[in-house]
Order: structure tokens, then C-alpha cells, then sequence
């Protein structure tokens, strides 16, 4: 699903609620994703939770920049957040606190027009 309206993660943030991961986590053959992308969805950030790990990720060539160990608790809200030229993939449990899981340099596009991005799928039996 992809939103229609354009968003603005200029010196801002976006963050999305995972309230239930789709089917069981533990056997890898379920993925959840939230990601922000430019309008050509050629330069991107975002999450991807597939099985336990939790997966941020930023446009090819980079792909998977950081891997941590999914807790649907601690990991509920994650949250991409843009400032001056540094990204940051936060997570939290309640959207109050939020703790940073990594920062990088912003990818040379336009963060003015970003397109959001959710997803999920099973690939089990």
C-alpha cells in the first residue's frame, strides 16, 4: 500500500504503529515492511521485519544497513526521522520514549516529496 499524497520528511519524521506482526515471527516465512521512498522508488529508507530480525534498510547499493532482534513490544512504533543531513531509524514501545537504532548520511534526493510506504506478506504453507 502506498499512500497517495505526497509527505514532507524535510528536518521531520514519519513514524507507523506494528500492532500485530503477520503470522508467527519465529518462522521466518512472514514479512511486515514500512518504508519511505522517493516518487520513482528509486532511493528509499525504511524497516522490514521478516522472521525475528528487524531489518533497516536504505536504497541499493546500501540494502540493509543495520539488523537487530525483533521485540514486538520494544519495536511497536518505528519511526524514520530526517534532520539537517543525517536520517535516523528510531523505535519505541509507546511513541513517547524513542531509542535510535542507527544513523547515516541522508541519500542526495528531494525529502520533500516522499512517498510512505507499508506492506506484509506470508510466504509459509
Amino acid at each position: 500500500m502506498v499512500s497517495s499524497d505526497l509527505y514532507d520528511l524535510s528536518d521531520s519524521s514519519i513514524f507507523a504503529e506494528l500492532v500485530n506482526h503477520p503470522g508467527d515471527p519465529a518462522d521466518g516465512s512472514t514479512e511486515a515492511m514500512f518504508s519511505l521512498s522517493d516518487e520513482l522508488y528509486q532511493n528509499s529508507y525504511g524497516y522490514m521485519i521478516a522472521g525475528t530480525p528487524l531489518y533497516l534498510i536504505a536504497s541499493i547499493p546500501a540494502g540493509n544497513i543495520g539488523e537487530i532482534a525483533y521485540d514486538p513490544v520494544v519495536h511497536r512504533f518505528l519511526r524514520i526521522r530526517h534532520s539537517e543531513s543525517i536520517v535516523y531509524w528510531d523505535t519505541s514501545p509507546d511513541a513517547e520514549v524513542w531509542t535510535n537504532q542507527f544513523s547515516a548520511e541522508a541519500l542526495d534526493f528531494d525529502h520533500s516529496k516522499i512517498l510512505v510506504n507499508f506492506g506484509a506478506g506470508d510466504w509459509g504453507s
